[in-house]
């Protein structure tokens, strides 16, 4: 059972506030933290240079200890040709984090690397978590290798009554669209997408997606679920970009899972088997790690 976990920080500096809220709210949960990362000297928008964060991503990550991210913000990306994916797959671990984080997920699934969890991070979520049933809930049998589902009610949905089975990928869309076109994407065939993003105006959005078209990797998915999108816009601008987006693709396309830059939020294994079903309502089941 997994009761500590190592401290990475392959993107972003935290504000020393939240560094300091970090330990103790991990504490109060039960998880020990262990803080390699403060030895790094942070620059103006990265934790630390791109060495310094791929050396200290890759000896923890080979330390066979669990790893969380401090945060998101950007440069994973930056480290994506620097590290070592043949030494990496030697270990089997777990990777926790979101946002920034996507590369990371997107890159390991590629590379054959298990396991990792879009999930809530030490210095970010974890620093304000009071009563989230449903987060921390989702957090522990993710990271516990536990079952789950969860029902919900969308307010945009392109086809119903189906039930469709796939990989999870979970991931933010803007990160997605970062990294189309290189070596580090994994095959979304068949594959079950969940979408969200935080501070994008409305015609970003579909920029974005009209992106994933053209890379035709909506084509590709047995379904698409839309997540939260934070300050992107309402709803009713989102689901009509929603709605033209489906007519590109064969795949049902569904919104309304609390999934993304937001509390509540679950935390969603990358790469599990899982189930999409969708009559009245709708339920993600999470079957196989």
């Amino acid at each position: 059972m997994i009761k500590s976990f190592q401290l990475v920080a392959p993107a972003g500096k935290a504000s020393d506030e939240n560094l300091e809220l970090a330990t103790p709210s991990m504490k109060a949960l039960g998880y020990e933290l262990k803080k390699d990362y403060f030895s790094y000297k942070p620059l103006p928008y990265l934790a630390a240079s791109d060495e310094e964060r791929a050396r200290s991503l890759s000896e923890a990550w080979s330390s066979g200890e669990a790893v969380i991210c401090l945060r998101g913000g950007y440069g994973c990306t930056r480290l994506l040709d620097l590290l070592d994916w043949e030494q990496l797959r030697k270990t089997s671990n777990l990777l926790i984090g979101h946002s920034d984080i996507s590369a990371l997920h997107l890159a390991f699934l590629k590379h054959g690397l298990s396991r990792t969890i879009s999930g809530i991070m030490a210095a970010a979520e974890f620093t304000r978590l009071p009563d989230q049933a449903l987060t921390l809930s989702s957090f522990e049998h993710g990271v516990q290798q536990e079952s789950f589902q969860y029902e919900w009610v969308p307010s945009f949905y392109s086809s119903i009554n189906y039930k469709v089975s796939g990989k999870l990928i979970p991931v933010t869309l803007s990160v997605l669209c970062s990294m189309v076109g290189s070596q580090h994407l994994p095959d979304f065939s068949e594959s079950i997408l969940i979408l969200e993003d935080i501070n994008e105006v409305p015609y970003k959005v579909d920029r974005m997606l009209t992106q994933l078209k053209l890379a035709n990797i909506p084509q590709l998915c047995a379904a698409i679920i839309m997540g939260d999108f934070n300050n992107c816009g309402s709803e009713q601008e989102l689901n009509r970009i929603f709605i033209d987006f489906a007519k590109s693709t064969k795949a049902p396309i569904i919104n309304g899972l609390p999934f993304g830059h937001c509390l509540p939020r679950l935390n969603l294994p990358v790469g599990a088997e899982v189930e999409l079903n969708f009559h009245s309502t709708a339920t993600l089941k999470i079957i196989r790690y």
